[in-house]
């Protein structure tokens, strides 16, 4: 009985209503994030997304890790902004930025102290006392480290490059609709992603999306070509990154 009852405080019956509201979500809006969070626990995607239970919102006092990796995200869109052949809504800059360069990274490795320590001063309301000292100053000096090691390694990429890289646009807004068939029936699923970066190189694309936590080659693999679409997408959800870049790829 014990048993019984344990397994219906974590099993959500999909009723009529909920299997409308699920329909609803899906034709709206799609992430990645979403389909990532059902993978991992379908009980948090129902709180989240169909229930819509938000997190409570609290001040901040020590730096959190989505707070700190959005730093660096920041510093470096502000960094490569000059470079994007297109803005944000997807229309073409003009005058057309040049190619990105080793020595443009050159002069980002100058620079891009101000920039980390001009996303921490705005965050603490430019009170430089709050990340001068314990936690904070280590998510400082964390930041620092870790945009100055990408930096580098960007340094190194371009440089092995035999053809220009041109940065076609950073934190684009990417849409599409797809139909699945669900149980003989029809459904729309609208996919909405936000991509960090998309590079071109010699008529290929390049999707970069920044993460500032641990990631392992495995995390990002895919499975081997020519096999059918369900082994692939089993494949995708026991991976942290495939499903994202997957879908970024698709749109």
């Amino acid at each position: 009985p014990n048993e019984a009852n344990e397994k219906n405080q974590t099993e959500i019956v999909k009723t009529p209503e909920i299997l409308e509201r699920l329909d609803e979500i899906f034709a709206h809006s799609t992430s990645a994030s979403m389909l990532k969070k059902f993978a991992a626990c379908p009980l948090d995607f129902y709180y989240q997304y169909v229930m819509e239970f938000g997190e409570e919102e609290k001040v901040e006092e020590e730096i959190e890790n989505n707070t700190f990796g959005t730093f660096i995200h920041n510093a470096l869109e502000e960094m490569y902004q000059p470079f994007a052949r297109f803005d944000k809504k997807g229309l073409k800059v003009e005058p057309a930025p040049p190619a990105i360069t080793s020595f443009d990274i050159d002069k980002m490795l100058k620079h891009y102290e101000y920039e980390i320590d001009k996303q921490f001063y705005n965050h603490f309301n430019e009170d430089k006392e709050a990340y001068s000292k314990g936690k904070n100053l280590l998510s400082y000096k964390m930041a620092l480290e870790l945009t100055e090691r990408f930096l580098k390694k960007e340094k190194e990429f371009l440089m092995q490059q035999t053809t220009p890289v041109f940065i076609e646009s950073l934190e684009r807004e990417l849409r599409a609709d797809v139909e699945i068939e669900v149980l003989g029936v029809k459904k729309k699923v609208h996919l909405k992603g936000f991509v960090d970066r998309i590079d071109s190189i010699d008529g290929k694309f390049r999707i970069i999306d920044y993460k500032s936590g641990k990631v392992k080659q495995d995390d990002t693999s895919t499975v081997k070509k020519k096999v059918d679409l369900e082994k692939v997408i089993q494949g995708c959800l026991g991976k942290k990154h495939v499903l994202q870049l997957i879908m970024y790829c698709y749109l």
